[in-house]
């Protein structure tokens, strides 16, 4: 009977720990692949602004996001002691206060993207010194153009925020309940989602760039 037991038992392990490597190598795949795709597409002033906007705005989305922290380990407590009743009311605390948290969070880093002071000195910190050194280059953009070109990033994370906070509280419901095959799968699809859609943007800009460059010739 324990033979059967355990004969039982691992398909679901295997598909377990499966589950765990494809979400965690969809989330490094993703990670490394946009990065690189940013590199070579993205101008360094662009470049080096994306990375300015990402330094500031996630030790920020870390401040708005430990109600959903604290969540995902309550859920994990209560189904691993069993104590199935309070779950419910602790995933609807997480989903809408993660809602609430992160409307807040993004509604304060909108206001900053359009207060052009902080802005400027977040995005472009040394771009108006170097524009006194080298008057008149043109391949240094000034900070009011470093700034038109990143804030649609800037408001885009922010405003993945609420969302981001909500599929928390999900990710640790699937994760309490050893749902890891699902987990993985779920990651799986909401990273190569976005992956596919950036490399199509990343190459039209740079199909772009190649005609601009051998249009004259």
């Amino acid at each position: 009977c324990a033979f059967k037991h355990c004969e039982l038992r691992l398909p679901r392990c295997s598909r377990a720990v499966l589950g765990i490597y494809v979400g965690v190598f969809a989330v490094t795949f993703s990670s490394v692949a946009m990065a690189d795709s940013t590199q070579l597409a993205l101008a360094v002033p662009q470049r080096n602004s994306m990375l300015a906007a990402a330094a500031f705005l996630r030790p920020v989305k870390e401040i708005f996001q430990f109600l959903e922290d604290t969540t995902s380990v309550k859920i994990a407590f209560a189904m691993g002691t069993g104590n199935y009743e309070p779950i419910k009311t602790i995933v609807l605390i997480g989903v809408i206060g993660g809602l609430l948290a992160g409307s807040v969070g993004a509604a304060l880093m909108t206001g900053i993207a359009y207060w052009p002071e902080a802005i400027e000195v977040l995005l472009a910190p040394g771009s108006t010194g170097a524009t006194e050194l080298y008057p008149g280059c043109s391949l240094l953009p000034s900070s009011a153009e470093i700034v038109e070109s990143a804030r649609s990033l800037w408001l885009l994370t922010c405003w993945t925020w609420p969302f981001q906070f909500c599929a928390m509280v999900l990710t640790g419901l699937l994760m309490g309940a050893r749902e890891f095959a699902l987990f993985g799968l779920s990651s799986m699809a909401a990273q190569f989602v976005w992956l596919i859609r950036s490399f199509d943007r990343t190459t039209s800009h740079i199909r772009n760039g190649v005609r601009q460059q051998v249009g004259p010739i």
